[in-house]
């Protein structure tokens, strides 16, 4: 199979993206990089939703855990209900105050978050689906992983031919671009060639290359061929 850097810009600009999906895929296949599907994600087995609600706060660098927001009131209660006590600065002779529950080094006692959880009955019940969907989901994470690997190896070539195909399109763009300029300079000029393309020099001198003037000239007469 020729590769683009073996075509000419005419072979490339009748490529389409069929061929150019084949030419990756054979140049992957020579550099001896897998040629892997897109994993599709296992269809999970449902699971029951968490069925029990426990409330919890932060109470001296710690995470207490209850069944309802009164228990843990109650326990920031007992916290607060501690006399003030002195604490002593090594550095000096001042005393400062602190209650517990209440520094600012901890957190708010009085913030009583809550969250939904697995009770033990209902885990117990669904464990074996869970176990099965963590396994699928493993397989699957595992496939994606060595498919991911695939795709970066054969960036480069994907990369290659890419730019050198956009290059392609985009000179040929520019041709186009050129030509419809000539046209408007050449109705300008009556039909004066010569003057049609002194003006479209002048214009634009840094578009108009050897190469891109010859492709003017040729066009024009192939299209003036036509007519007869």
């Amino acid at each position: 199979m020729k590769y683009i850097t073996e075509m000419t810009e005419e072979e490339i600009l009748k490529l389409d993206q069929v061929d150019l999906d084949r030419m990756i895929r054979y140049k992957m296949a020579e550099e001896g990089i897998k040629i892997l599907p897109r994993p599709e994600e296992p269809t999970y087995r449902e699971v029951p939703g968490p069925d029990l609600e426990v409330f919890y706060c932060g109470l001296f660098d710690s995470t207490y855990r209850c069944g309802s927001a009164e228990e843990v009131r109650e326990l920031v209660k007992l916290f607060e209900q501690g006399t003030s006590y002195t604490v002593t600065n090594n550095y000096s002779l001042d005393l400062n105050w602190a209650k517990p529950g209440v520094s600012e080094k901890y957190s708010d006692p009085r913030m009583v978050q809550s969250k939904m959880v697995y009770s033990e009955g209902l885990y117990d019940s669904c464990k074996e689906v869970l176990t099965e969907n963590k396994g699928l989901k493993s397989a699957y994470d595992e496939e994606m992983s060595a498919y991911k690997a695939a795709l970066d190896e054969a960036s480069w070539i994907r990369e290659e031919i890419t730019d050198v195909y956009r290059e392609a399109r985009s000179n040929e763009n520019m041709r186009q671009t050129m030509y419809g300029r000539y046209k408007e300079y050449l109705s300008l000029a009556e039909d004066n060639r010569e003057v049609a393309v002194n003006f479209l020099k002048k214009a634009y001198h840094e578009e108009c290359s050897d190469e891109m003037l010859t492709y003017i000239k040729e066009r024009h007469e192939a299209e003036e061929e036509e007519k007869y």
